[in-house]
């Protein structure tokens, strides 16, 4: 057994200890807890979203418990929602990253979306930050773009937007239909359809004037087991280019690939970062603010189905003027 390949067998066989259950056959499991309740009603909702073989214990480690933490420091002003999803089995029993999104669209229409919230704001890790990716571009597809205005921002914590090394010698050791998800860009159609996707999005949003969604990425700076999982270059989808990607959105911290999603105390830099933006969308201030150079009627109407391509012939005729008439 080669050395990458000894190791991935160790990191998996640790990624494996947190998981709870496990399901023989049928769709997967999707379960959405709340954790928190606002001490008023609040239009801010928070998401936690772990990653492959994780579960409750992917948030908790030796002093607190994260979402414990994000609700203090909001001082009770979001509700705090934690997704949980089976990663045991296998594509014969209905495993794959596709019904996962499937089944967390199904669960936050049941349990999330009937609270109406102006703001749902997504911290995930690792798979999680590609499942949310997937599940925002459902969102796309099944609402329109306007619906997207309910997402301003997302967290991916240790997210390997362009797949991960690692996860190419765990296919060696694990028979896990997930880790597909997870392989490096140029062997991974999953991710080529979901940043395909992001970039129609993007391009139609800078283009037009709609709403823009703010990603931010943050990355290990430590090996995990002697494994660097998700280093910077994977952590940032188009390498990083800045017409999608910038340096505001982008932090490394001196964590490992586990203990960055585990902040110790109120102060911990991992949780201020979140913690501090999360406020500010409380505020209605940046990264969630809604500024357009457009007005609200040509908003609606061109942010909300029409297609990229019907998005720039607007920007080419006066924002929009041509195709729904002048205001």
């Amino acid at each position: 057994m080669t050395r990458p390949v000894y190791l991935a067998a160790i990191l998996f066989a640790v990624l494996l200890l947190p998981q709870r259950f496990s399901h023989a056959s049928g769709p997967p499991i999707v379960r959405i807890v709340q954790e928190y309740q606002a001490t008023k009603p609040s239009k801010t909702a928070l998401v936690f979203v772990h990653g492959i073989f994780g579960a409750k214990s992917t948030w908790q480690g030796d002093k607190a418990y994260w979402p414990a933490l994000m609700n203090q420091s909001l001082a009770g002003a979001a509700d705090i929602y934690r997704v949980d999803y089976e990663s045991f089995g296998d594509a014969k029993n209905g495993l794959s990253v596709t019904n996962i999104v499937k089944a967390m669209s199904d669960q936050i229409d049941e349990v999330v979306q009937p609270k109406r919230y102006s703001q749902i704001i997504f911290v995930a890790h690792s798979l999680g930050g590609n499942i949310v990716r997937a599940y925002l571009l459902k969102v796309k597809l099944r609402q329109g773009h306007l619906e997207l205005d309910r997402y301003p921002t997302a967290f991916f914590l240790a997210t390997p937007s362009e797949g991960s090394t690692i996860a190419s010698y765990g296919q060696l050791v694990l028979a896990s239909p997930l880790l597909r998800a997870l392989v490096p860009l140029d062997e991974n159609d999953f991710l080529q359809l979901v940043m395909m996707g992001e970039g129609d999005w993007i391009t139609k949003h800078s283009a037009v004037g709609c709403t823009r969604n703010v990603f931010l990425y943050a990355y290990e700076k430590k090996p995990l087991l002697g494994v660097m999982v998700v280093p910077k270059a994977s952590a940032l989808p188009w390498g990083g280019n800045e017409s999608f990607v910038s340096q505001q959105t982008i932090r490394g911290f001196e964590r490992n690939h586990s203990t960055i999603v585990k902040p110790e105390s109120l102060n911990d830099p991992v949780h201020r970062w979140v913690a501090d933006k999360a406020k500010a969308c409380l505020k209605g201030e940046w990264p969630c603010n809604q500024n357009t150079n457009i007005s609200e009627t040509v908003r609606k109407s061109v942010c909300g189905a029409i297609s990229p391509g019907a998005a720039e012939h607007a920007v080419k005729n006066g924002g929009g003027k041509e195709i729904l008439g002048d205001e």
